[in-house]
């Protein structure tokens, strides 16, 4: 049975994906809309993951205690599946 999409996990979908475009390599993001695997493995190539991995808890999409009300943005399994289509 197919859950439906609100414009609510639209709208967080669109913002998960403009936040990865906003702090992944463009050579790394490029690849992947282009289908081009090389590309994208070549961008990842010196990238910090470490880094990456605090921005995504900085931003609130991620916590090593568990959700905070404030920062809990894809706080059901619903809104986390739609947001990786």
């Amino acid at each position: 049975m197919a859950v439906p999409v609100t414009d609510d996990d639209e709208r967080l979908r669109d913002e998960v994906v403009d936040w990865l475009r906003d702090h992944l390599p463009a050579d790394w993001v490029e690849g992947i809309e282009h289908d081009d695997p090389d590309r994208a493995r070549r961008a990842r190539t010196g990238f910090d993951q470490q880094r990456f991995l605090q921005e995504i808890g900085e931003a609130g999409w991620a916590s090593r205690r568990g959700p905070r009300p404030a920062a809990a943005r894809a706080s059901t399994p619903h809104r986390l599946a739609s947001s990786r289509r």
